[in-house]
Formats: structure tokens, C-alpha cells, sequence
């Protein structure tokens, strides 16, 4: 083991099983000149309870105990206390739970035929609500247009799962499940700025979870999710379990 620059720590074989894994840096499968280190530690004045990455925009989004939301460049390469004058890694700081912990964090992609252009961030919090903060046609922080999403959980917000633009996942510790349309209103309503129509709308819900759910998947015909006596719950929206009344369920 040896020390590499700027804090990481190296080693030969882990370095080798990540090239293998993910076609990067000197390990098997992946061409470079192999080695990695630690590109950045950020301190940001509270504990961290959820990370997510946006992809498209490279970007690290971060919720925070004190209920706020960081966007941070994913190719910065110093360290800073969050104290000292803003530097150019974060990119946007937020708080979009006053008196709550930011508990979840994820993007939403936007793109052409999207309402939101250049995608969303989504955050949920403590108190169980939900906040999205609509970015401009670029991707930035230009506007800072906040939405609800109504009604709140009862329950502490566990986990976000966007399907891509017009669909988001929430799962929360009032033991249920929810599937919002992002979306939102058409551009004939929002002209007519019919107030009723704005913000994302929840279709339905899936109740019947223990308040210890944490986590949910899906690959766009069943909902994987915990949270249930020990039990995974599979529900199956394809098109063979179409004919029921509701859908397949197992655990």
C-alpha cells in the first residue's frame, strides 16, 4: 500500500478490480496507467445523510442534517471548509426543508419533450415532504423555481426513484410507496396560470409497508421494495399481470 497525491490511498489489487469491473484505469480490461487517488473531500458543515450523482451534468448532489441541499462539481480537486468564501466546486447550495433533514436527494432528467428542459432535483425530507427545484433549459440554478409535492408523507422520506422524465418513485417511513407524474402541467394551463394544474401529481399509492421501509428499484414493470416483515415485495406491472384487477404481488 502506498500514498498517493492529494490524500487517496492506493492499492495494486484494488485498483486492478475496479479497471476490471469498469473498464477504467490499469486493471484488467481497462487501459490507463493505473493507480487512482482520492480527488476531493468537501466538508459541509453537517452530516451528510444521502448522496446522488447527475450524470449528465456531472454533479454530486448532497443532503444534509440541517436540511440542505449542496450541488457540487464532480471535477473538483480541492479540499475547503464550507465556512470559508464560496468556492468554484459548489455550484449551488439550497434549503429546501426548513426544520427537517434533507433524507433523500435525486435528479430527474429532463430533455427534449420534458417540462423541464434541463431536468430536476428532488429532495425529501424528515418532515416528509418533497421538494422539487425545476433547472433551467442549461441545467443551471438561473431560475430556482420550487415546487411542493402534495400531499406530503406522513413518515420520514427513505428513497427517490426517477423513471426518466415523467415518472418518480417515492417511499417513505408512513409505510407506503407513491408513483408521482413529473410532468406537470401542460403549457396551455400554465399560460393561463391555473394554480391547481402547476407541480408534480401523485397517481396513486401502495400501502401496506412497515415504517422501516428504506429502499425501492424497478426496471419499469416490477417494484421492488423492504420494508415488510422481513420480506421483499415484488409488484408486477407487466403486461401478463395486466388482466388481474390489481397487480402480482410476492414476497
Amino acid at each position: 500500500m502506498r500514498r498517493r497525491g492529494g490524500g487517496g490511498i492506493h492499492t495494486e489489487r484494488t485498483a486492478e478490480r475496479w479497471g476490471a469491473a469498469f473498464g477504467v484505469g490499469g486493471g484488467e480490461g481497462g487501459g490507463g496507467g493505473g493507480g487512482y487517488s482520492l480527488a476531493v473531500t468537501h466538508d459541509l458543515g453537517a452530516a451528510v445523510l444521502c448522496l446522488a450523482l447527475d450524470a449528465t451534468h456531472a454533479r454530486l448532489l448532497a443532503g444534509t442534517a440541517d436540511g440542505y441541499a449542496v450541488a457540487l462539481h464532480l471535477s473538483a480537486t480541492s479540499s475547503f471548509p464550507l465556512g470559508d468564501a464560496a468556492p468554484d466546486s459548489v455550484i449551488q447550495r439550497w434549503r429546501p426543508h426548513t426544520g427537517a433533514r434533507t433524507r433523500c436527494i435525486t435528479f430527474c432528467e429532463g430533455g427534449e419533450g420534458a417540462m423541464v428542459g434541463g431536468g430536476s432535483i428532488i429532495t425529501g425530507g424528515s418532515d416528509g415532504s418533497m421538494v422539487r427545484i425545476r433547472l433551467d433549459d442549461a441545467g443551471g440554478f438561473s431560475d430556482m423555481l420550487e415546487e411542493a409535492l402534495l400531499p406530503n408523507h406522513n413518515g420520514q422520506v427513505v428513497a427517490l426513484l426517477p423513471r426518466g422524465s415523467d415518472l418518480l418513485i417515492s417511499g417513505a417511513q408512513d409505510g407506503t410507496i407513491r408513483i408521482w407524474d413529473m410532468q406537470g402541467p401542460s403549457i396551455k394551463d400554465r399560460m393561463r396560470e391555473n394554480p391547481e394544474a402547476l407541480g408534480p401529481k401523485c397517481l396513486y399509492g401502495l400501502a401496506g409497508y412497515k415504517v422501516w421501509l428504506g429502499s425501492i428499484n424497478t426496471d419499469g414493470q416490477r417494484l421492488v421494495s423492504d420494508g415488510a416483515d422481513n420480506k421483499i415485495v415484488v409488484h408486477d406491472f407487466s403486461p401478463a399481470a395486466a388482466s388481474e384487477d390489481e397487480p402480482n404481488t410476492t414476497r
